[in-house]
């Protein structure tokens, strides 16, 4: 499966400062589908900044905010349930298309 980037509106920031506007992506690696969270940069281009893997935020329940650097306070504030959702849907029109 390829990188697909979610519609979901996922906001991170450091310390409960300013909050800006991340980018969520469902991709796949050998453990299963990820939903991997993309920093914005100043010049437009995104950096790859955590993921987890989509059965892991599933079994821990249904939360909208995430950790990224617990010592550093830098964290996803909200969006994640929206992206967890929209993934799932993904997933599952897939494996019906299959």
């Amino acid at each position: 499966m390829q990188s697909i980037v979610l519609e979901s509106k996922v906001y991170g920031g450091v310390g409960g400062g300013e909050r800006s506007l991340y980018r969520a992506a469902l991709e796949h690696d050998k453990g299963g589908a990820v939903i991997a969270i993309y920093q914005p940069f100043k010049n437009g281009e995104y950096g790859r900044c955590g993921s987890w893997y989509l059965t892991t935020l599933l079994e821990g329940g249904s939360r909208d905010s995430l950790s990224i650097d617990y010592g550093q306070k830098w964290s996803i504030s909200s969006g994640m349930t929206g992206a967890i959702n929209e993934a799932v849907t993904i997933l599952a029109n897939a494996y019906k298309g299959a």
